[in-house]
């Protein structure tokens, strides 16, 4: 999750239950959020990026839920 977000601090919040994948996204997007404000969304580029980066922190989020089971 670390690398997909390119921090530890967001990965980190998400273990321990705050902030939640939504948010998580947004907070990890914001600097490219801010340029594609400025210069425009790439078709097949940011859209691409967004896609990619929810599955990969969906997915180590459910990981890290079913780790959590009994």
């Amino acid at each position: 999750m670390a690398a997909a977000a390119r921090s530890f601090i967001i990965p980190l919040g998400i273990f321990q239950g705050r902030p939640g994948i939504e948010e998580a996204i947004e907070l990890i997007r914001l600097g490219e959020d801010l340029q594609v404000d400025r210069s425009g969304m790439v078709a097949g580029g940011h859209d691409v990026d967004i896609a990619d980066l929810l599955v990969q922190i969906s997915s180590a989020v459910v990981f890290l839920e079913l780790l959590k089971r009994p």
